[in-house]
């Protein structure tokens, strides 16, 4: 961080190819990883695609070569200003979260991991490392940003589990047996959420 440039934000984009693991700790600040399933291309046609990692079709990379080399692109305003961030920020912290609905957060994140009292088997089966304690925390503030978003004033269950798969899927390493058995961080999250029910 710069002295005096707060708020400072990461924003990662993730290239496959010529990109090393980071370590867990490192990887554990981020609060999501978002891969979205579908996207919309240079020329403004949306193409599905595999969540991870796909090439673009040769008329849209021929469309990006072109823009990126062409000179300066068009300028990019500013949306909202730093200390507006701030104030976001300030106030999401104070949306109502109730306890048992935090329970369920660290709940899913404590069910990740491997070797502990009561673990389920497909976590003893496919999981190296899983959710530390960033993970619950993370959920509850993303959790509470989609209440503002949608509306509403405190945090449920339904916001914490539709943003299990971001927050999670980072944070998780399945081992080799998953990755042979072609089990994804994305099918352990689901039957995480098949198997730690709210309010229980």
């Amino acid at each position: 961080p710069s002295p005096g440039r707060h708020p400072d934000h990461v924003v990662h984009n993730n290239n496959v190819v010529g990109s090393y693991n980071a370590l867990q700790a490192a990887v554990d600040n981020g609060i999501m990883r978002i891969c979205q399933a579908s996207s919309v291309n240079a020329i403004g046609h949306s193409y599905s695609r595999d969540p991870h990692y796909d090439y673009l079709p040769i008329d849209d990379e021929v469309a990006v070569v072109q823009r990126t080399t062409a000179g300066p692109g068009k300028p990019v305003h500013s949306v909202f200003t730093g200390d507006q961030l701030k104030l976001f920020q300030k106030i999401i912290r104070r949306v109502p979260c109730a306890e048992d609905v935090v329970r369920y957060a660290v709940r899913l994140a404590a069910a990740s991991r491997p070797g502990q009292l009561n673990t389920a088997d497909f976590i003893k089966d496919w999981v190296n490392w899983g959710a530390g304690t960033r993970a619950g925390q993370s959920l509850v503030l993303a959790g509470k940003t989609r209440a503002l978003l949608h509306g509403r004033a405190h945090v449920t269950f339904e916001d914490i589990a539709a943003l299990a798969q971001p927050v999670l899927r980072h944070r998780i390493l399945v081992n080799y047996r998953a990755e042979a058995e072609g089990v994804t961080v994305e099918k352990v999250i689901g039957k995480l959420l098949e198997t730690v029910k709210p309010g229980a």
